[in-house]
């Protein structure tokens, strides 16, 4: 007789609060962390092994609780461009706080001329770093004492269009651009959706990413003043002063930012988008919520039942490409559903791909920066497997690699709604 075959089905979406492993569990495996973690390849560690080994016992005293090419947006944005240019910024907050901001704008041919003179193409211009400790304290809720990281350079989705400049170099362009804020989510960095990032920059629109204080960087201590609302203020002052941008701003996010999206204050008239995660919003802005029931950390049905009554609701691919290919004016608040259409699970038990898969939480994110995860953190899983602690489907996606073929569909949407809410202000 054959064996029945098991099918791993996604947790329930109700219960997503991180579970906290026993002492014992703990004791065991932040020692086994701090081992395991230390013989990685190209981390920066700045720890001796005898200090290393100090430091672990201390914890466990402490611890007693590709550069991938996407389809573009549709032609026919505020302006059609080419070249885009690439800045890293920084934002000062009340506190005194600097935090860093990717941004991406439009180069016209003077502009793009000059930048050309001062710099080269960049092949991997984004530049930041995973901290594994970071992680672990997010995770745990346990600080080690030592900084465990890695130091990441991902390559443009569209290399031969970006230009990296220096902060120095950056030239202003036209005033009132269309501009868009991203906000990533937790333990995301500014860089998760680069490749959707550049293609508005492409298109007319200046996006600003904001790092943000849940970030898996830790490039800058949170305190009472880098709070999500406060970083986004900032920013958007920031498109404000270097940009004249006007009331032709929107906002977006991937899980917690877009939550941060959709219950920002302000008014974002190009429209608020929420992708694998959602805050109910009632305000006048145009709405656009994208989710899958690949998503084991974002439940379809609890998301369905938090959208404002009047939502026109798009299912699957054939309904993304629908949505971006319209002619016809777009329903002011929409959402884009992606469920496993022949109602196969998520994984077979023994690991194998499921043709049917949907998105999984991180599916969304550019594929350069998920395989940097991927190639730096998958020998952790079995140690993220024993403390018990949520994997933010990290699990899913080093299986189904589908950031690519999910771009080819979602990020012509997310062009079309805010190219179609910018002619609308025009």
């Amino acid at each position: 007789a054959k064996k029945k075959k098991h099918t791993k089905k996604a947790p329930h979406a109700g219960d997503n609060r991180l579970r906290m492993p026993t002492d014992k569990t703990v004791r065991f495996t932040t020692a086994l962390l701090a081992y395991y973690v230390a013989r990685a390849s190209c981390m920066s560690i700045s720890i001796s092994r005898r200090g290393l080994l100090r430091a672990t016992g201390a914890v466990m005293a402490a611890s007693s609780p590709h550069a991938s090419r996407i389809a573009e947006p549709e032609v026919g944005g505020p302006r059609s461009q080419t070249l885009v240019g690439y800045s890293s910024r920084s934002i000062r907050l009340s506190t005194g706080t600097l935090v860093p901001v990717a941004l991406w704008y439009p180069a016209d041919q003077d502009t793009a001329a000059a930048l050309q003179a001062t710099a080269a193409f960049a092949s991997k211009p984004y530049r930041y770093r995973i901290s594994v400790s970071k992680i672990f304290q997010m995770l745990l809720g346990i600080k080690p004492p030592f900084d465990i990281a890695r130091e990441i350079e991902l390559g443009s989705a569209h290399p031969d269009e970006v230009i990296a400049v220096a902060e120095g170099e950056m030239r202003k362009s036209q005033a009132d651009l269309p501009a868009v804020v991203f906000c990533h989510g937790f333990l995301g960095s500014r860089f998760d959706f680069h490749h959707v990032c550049e293609s508005l920059a492409a298109q007319g629109f200046v996006v600003a990413a904001p790092e943000l204080p849940e970030s898996l960087s830790a490039s800058f201590t949170p305190d009472e003043g880098t709070s999500r609302s406060a970083i986004v203020e900032k920013t958007v002052s920031l498109l404000q002063d270097d940009f004249s941008v006007g009331k032709a701003l929107g906002i977006m996010g991937h899980s917690a930012g877009g939550g941060t999206a959709t219950s920002a204050p302000g008014d974002f008239q190009l429209g608020r988008v929420a992708v694998a995660g959602f805050r109910s919003y009632e305000g006048p802005d145009p709405l656009l919520v994208i989710a899958s029931e690949g998503d084991s950390l974002m439940s379809l049905s609890r998301i369905r039942s938090s959208l404002p009554p009047q939502t026109v609701v798009f299912e699957n691919e054939s309904g993304a490409r629908r949505y971006s290919s319209s002619s016809r004016p777009l329903p002011r608040s929409s959402a884009l559903f992606l469920a496993n259409e022949n109602g196969i699970d998520l994984l077979a038990a023994d690991g194998e791909k499921s043709p049917a898969n949907s998105p999984c939480h991180i599916s969304f994110l550019s594929a350069a920066t998920n395989d940097a995860m991927v190639k730096f953190l998958s020998p952790l899983l079995p140690l993220a497997r024993i403390l018990g602690v949520p994997l933010l489907d990290f699990d899913v996606y080093a299986l189904t690699r589908d950031s690519e073929r999910t771009a080819e569909y979602v990020s012509p949407v997310l062009g079309k709604f805010f190219i179609n809410n910018a002619k609308n202000l025009l």
